[in-house]
């Protein structure tokens, strides 16, 4: 937990809070509340162990490369909705 120069209590890491935004604590408790409170009544934070926390980079740490199609291939699909869309075309005239 943190302490703001004005000597709010700041945290960053309680469900309320989004990425990258330090919240005064009152604000999560008042989320706790409205939020969560009456689908899950038991639901509590235990401000003893939240800690200022950092935002997950989701594309570095889970992101799988995946090669792109040959051009060969994309070409003739290309070519192929050409070909329908030029039939299309002659229906409408």
């Amino acid at each position: 937990m943190l302490l703001a120069s004005n000597g709010a209590n700041i945290t960053g890491t309680a469900p309320c809070c989004k990425a990258g935004r330090l919240v005064d604590r009152r604000d999560c408790e008042d989320y706790l509340a409205t939020e969560v409170k009456p689908h899950w009544p038991e639901a509590w934070i235990d401000f003893s162990k939240t800690k200022v926390g950092y935002e997950i980079p989701i594309n570095r740490h889970f992101y799988v490369y995946e090669a792109p199609r040959p051009l060969a291939e994309i070409e003739r699909d290309i070519k192929t909705l050409e070909g329908k869309i030029l039939d299309m075309l002659k229906d409408v005239e």
